[in-house]
């Protein structure tokens, strides 16, 4: 947790993640060091911008502390609230023993499963949990998406080995989307670095979430694959129709749903925990706010709605032979030419972000639809680049989408350009 009132405004402005705002925190908090000079030993070569936002809020500077972002743990992710089904037991029991310092087959541990099934979760109620039971212990929990880029920007400032020991000085370091490595061979050499030193240290322990078990990733680090292989996983399985069912009925609470609405719920909403809680909640507002009789038709409306994921469209009668011939018709409809002269033609910086995020988004959808194992890596990059981009930092998003090469032609086109220029307001280039 971010306390320092400097890198608190930092983060609030998006001048650093929140990886990097624990780290110049605890440097300025160890050697007492002012902005500027904290800054400039860290590597960043323009302290101007950093200083012009601290300038700007001097007199928030003591403001309530929930106007600023403090890192990725969130409050609600408790166990308590971690809704456990029998496919669950395992895991939980294993994150317990975590918690409680009980002896491990090995002191590195990993939890993989698909999307929505609870592993930001766990890793969050993980964080809560040590820092119940041993208040004094350093607990760090960071997204492999922000960890990814830090370490990069980090390798470029010249200090890679100093973020790195203070990574490795946590007591229990959690990892969450460690596919998200994929991107970058450099970055899983880092990764490999604080799997090998961090657990090393007597009492502290490294706790990892993978989309996909951990064995099957593209890594070209063969250590890593090793190092992999050798630590505690267990998967999260998705619910079962009884499960599912149970779920439904502890999502409404004491809303009276029909028998024949929760049953079709839990027989067509398969996807994740997620799904579930959007379809039930969609339900009881529909009937509350629009006074709709809850009924067979209301709940297929809202299930169409709900078990349709972000960037997957609905197919229609012309779509239907496009898929059936193995084509994605998002990537017919947008085509790269569009999407280069969107971005050659944008008039200003934020523009230019802009509509490098919808290019960026595109290809990632495109290379999601795939579904292929083999494009992994692809799309780790381009979340990471997107992720840089977001941030301003364009520099860290061209050598990003530079290192792409062929591997990318599967889904889409290669040579959709990021523009260098689009910097975000007040962004520097670290």
């Amino acid at each position: 947790m971010v306390k320092h009132p400097a890198v608190r405004i930092w983060i609030k402005r998006g001048l650093v993640n929140s990886i990097e705002g624990l780290y110049l925190a605890a440097r300025m908090q160890r050697q007492a060091d002012t902005p500027a000079s904290a800054l400039a030993a860290a590597g960043f070569k323009d302290a101007a911008p950093f200083l012009e936002a601290l300038d700007s809020e001097a007199r928030q500077a003591t403001a309530d502390k929930g106007d600023f972002p403090e890192g990725p743990l969130f409050a609600g992710m408790t166990f308590d609230t971690f809704v456990q089904t029998s496919s669950y037991v395992s895991v939980v029991e294993l994150l317990f023993r975590v918690c409680r310092d009980s002896p491990l087959q090995s002191k590195s541990t990993s939890i993989y499963g698909g999307y929505g099934l609870g592993k930001t979760h766990l890793l969050n109620a993980t964080e809560h949990e040590i820092r119940r039971i041993h208040p004094e212990r350093r607990t760090t929990l960071v997204n492999m998406l922000d960890l990814a880029v830090a370490l990069i920007r980090a390798r470029r400032r010249g200090n890679r080995g100093e973020f790195i020991n203070f990574l490795c000085g946590a007591d229990t370091l959690l990892i969450d989307d460690i596919q998200l490595c994929e991107a970058d061979s450099q970055v899983q050499e880092c990764l490999l670095e604080m799997m090998e030193r961090q657990p090393a240290q007597d009492g502290r322990r490294l706790v990892l979430s993978c989309d996909v078990d951990p064995g099957r990733l593209q890594l070209s680090d063969g250590r890593l694959k090793a190092a992999i292989a050798n630590i505690t996983t267990v998967g999260l399985k998705p619910l079962d129709r009884v499960e599912r069912g149970l779920m439904v009925t502890r999502l409404a609470g004491g809303f009276n749903l029909p028998a024949q609405v929760m049953s079709y719920i839990a027989e067509n909403v398969t996807g994740n925990v997620g799904e579930l809680k959007a379809a039930v909640t969609q339900l009881i507002a529909a009937s509350r706010h629009g006074k709709k009789e809850i009924g067979l038709e209301l709940v297929m409306d809202i299930v169409s709605l709900s078990a349709t994921n972000p960037g997957q469209e609905t197919e229609t009668a012309s779509a239907k032979p496009e898929r059936a011939a193995g084509k994605d018709p998002r990537a017919l409809r947008q085509d790269p030419r569009v999407l280069k002269e969107m971005i050659r033609s944008a008039q200003d910086g934020a523009e230019q972000i802009l509509a490098n995020e919808i290019a960026l988004s595109q290809m990632i959808s495109v290379l999601s639809y795939k579904k292929s194992a083999a494009n992994g890596p692809p799309i780790a990059r381009l979340k990471l680049a997107l992720q840089a981009i977001r941030e301003g930092d364009m520099e860290t998003a061209s050598g990003l989408m530079q290192r792409q090469g062929p591997d990318l032609k599967q889904g889409t086109d290669a040579s959709v350009p990021v523009s260098e220029d689009s910097r975000g307001p007040g962004a520097p280039r670290q």
